[in-house]
């Protein structure tokens, strides 16, 4: 078994006005935290199992130029009319070891899990809860090694602040909150120092419009040189 803490902070915005009072030169710091536990049951078992939050220092003095200037889908964090943004995030998964698969050296993990989080600080609201499921197969840590994962995801509006979310999973070229969809990566480990991978993503917006279509398909393909 191993237990480990983290702990950070965000710089989010310096609101400094040399004319201003001590109210309107608030900063704008994000505080983070999370416990995680590992745990080896056997051979073959393990499981990993982590709880974290976060939470603003001076939330609404960040502007709404810095929230426009992100351009993403979700609930703004700008002025004294939005909801706090202090989620609590939990995640847990079971990975489990067979001898072997096609194609690949050496046992063959596979691995379930899931995340949930939940902002009480926009209770009520509807949209103030995301979660994430997902099942991967294999690893690409050795070469002519193979790893291919499947997530689907829900993300509400004011689950998470957009500013800090993927920005790749979104909808109309913008990622962020509201959003919801499935993602599918597969991995190669070609040569000891490079990985290919290759990402697509289906996504679409979680209250639409009527009428309004708002799915998306984006693409990735990237090289990993490791050195």
């Amino acid at each position: 078994h191993k237990v480990g803490l983290t702990a950070g902070e965000f710089v989010i915005v310096e609101n400094y006005n040399g004319t201003g009072t001590a109210s309107q030169n608030s900063d704008v710091y994000l505080f983070m935290g999370q416990a995680d536990w590992a745990a080896k049951w056997s051979d073959r078992l393990s499981s990993r199992a982590a709880i974290g939050a976060y939470a603003f220092a001076n939330q609404n003095a960040i502007s709404t130029n810095l929230e426009t200037f992100l351009n993403q889908n979700g609930t703004s964090a700008a002025g004294p009319g939005a909801p706090d943004f202090n989620p609590i995030i939990a995640r847990g998964e079971l990975t489990y070891k067979f001898d072997s698969a096609p194609l690949f050296q050496g046992p063959f993990p596979v691995t379930v899990g899931g995340e949930y989080a939940n902002n009480p600080g926009a209770s009520g609201s509807g949209m103030n809860e995301a979660y994430n499921i997902g099942l991967t197969l294999g690893d690409a840590k050795m070469k002519h090694n193979w790893q291919l994962s499947y997530h689907y995801k829900h993300i509400g509006s004011a689950a998470v602040w957009h500013g800090i979310n993927d920005d790749d999973f979104g909808y109309n070229a913008k990622g962020g909150t509201g959003v919801a969809g499935h993602q599918i990566i597969a991995s190669y480990h070609l040569y000891q120092p490079l990985t290919i991978n290759l990402r697509y993503m289906l996504t679409e917006q979680i209250d639409a419009p009527p009428g309004v279509s708002s799915e998306q398909s984006r693409l990735f393909f990237d090289l990993l040189w490791v050195f």
